[in-house]
């Protein structure tokens, strides 16, 4: 998650803050696919305020995690798909 405040925070200069938790991908597709992003303005009275949030969907697989399967796993799974794969008999 990403906060970042921007404007007349303090004193008589614009300042840009940032907040950050967690894990962030900042560019490309995978920014654009999986990062929810909000904006607001905030009018004070000495100046204005923007507010920016950015955060990542919960259980967000990204493309470069991987997985690597045993190979009882790998025919396990193969089992699993074959048995869904044939039609049951049913019986009349």
């Amino acid at each position: 998650m990403i906060i970042t405040l921007a404007g007349k925070l303090t004193g008589a200069r614009n300042r840009t803050q940032k907040f950050i938790l967690g894990h962030v991908k900042y560019c490309g597709e995978t920014a654009d696919r999986y990062m929810d992003k909000g904006y607001a303005v905030c009018v004070k009275k000495l100046g204005t305020i923007g507010v920016t949030v950015e955060i990542m969907r919960p259980g967000t697989r990204l493309p470069h995690e991987i997985s690597i399967f045993s190979d009882e796993e790998i025919a396990n799974r193969a089992a699993a798909e074959e048995q869904a794969a044939t039609p049951e008999e049913v019986e009349a």
